[in-house]
């Protein structure tokens, strides 16, 4: 399968979330999303979205795309992993894959899926881990693991990468701005210690 620059490829029912087998090896230039089996090697030079299928819809936790070869990506390409939580529960989706081949530069990317069933609320996201989870995350240099933001809230991976800490977005309310003193008695001098408060 040879998916095209901006064209998109979706693996299974995503009405149903129900997974699909492809047999043979893939080459992604574009957007490839699902869940189910590739029987082969993935090549991904664009993104992939695994487990899950849209940025608006609920997904199912541990629902997984997996590789049974080599899974490659190149500098510029992203894998994406969804996460979601209703407050008490977590969920995320899952990616595998025998053999890894990633190059320096390529993205992994946490995806908040924040929905009117899932309303993502401050706290802690524990991921759905495993062996194969852990794998994945250190296979990708710390510094292109990325966390997604929404325009509420802003999102940090713990060390262990075991956990999602959720916090509100640090942004300046333009109508609460208070002009700064103007009191004539402070001093002027800029070399003073005391201009300096």
């Amino acid at each position: 399968v040879d998916i095209a620059n901006k064209a998109k490829f979706i693996l299974g029912d995503s009405a149903k979330s129900s997974p699909a087998t492809i047999t043979g090896n893939v080459l992604n230039n574009g957007v490839f999303a699902g869940i189910g089996v590739i029987d082969g090697n993935f090549d991904n030079k664009g993104t992939v979205m695994a487990g899950f299928y849209d940025y608006i819809s609920p997904i199912t936790n541990g629902a997984t795309l997996e590789v049974t070869k080599t899974y490659k990506q190149s500098p510029d390409a992203k894998l994406q992993i969804a996460f979601s939580s209703d407050g008490s529960n977590s969920a995320n989706t899952k990616f595998k894959a025998r053999e890894f081949e990633i190059a320096r530069g390529a993205k992994l990317e946490f995806i908040p899926i924040h929905t009117a069933e899932n309303l993502i609320t401050t706290g802690t996201i524990n991921i759905q881990n495993d062996s194969s989870m852990q794998k994945i995350i250190n296979k990708f240099d710390s510094k292109v693991v990325d966390m997604a933001k929404t325009n509420l809230l802003d999102f940090y991976l713990n060390d262990d990468k075991t956990q999602i800490a959720v916090v509100e977005k640090d942004a300046e309310n333009p109508f609460n701005k208070i002009a700064p003193p103007t009191d004539p008695i402070l001093p002027t001098n800029p070399d003073s210690d005391q201009g300096n408060q």
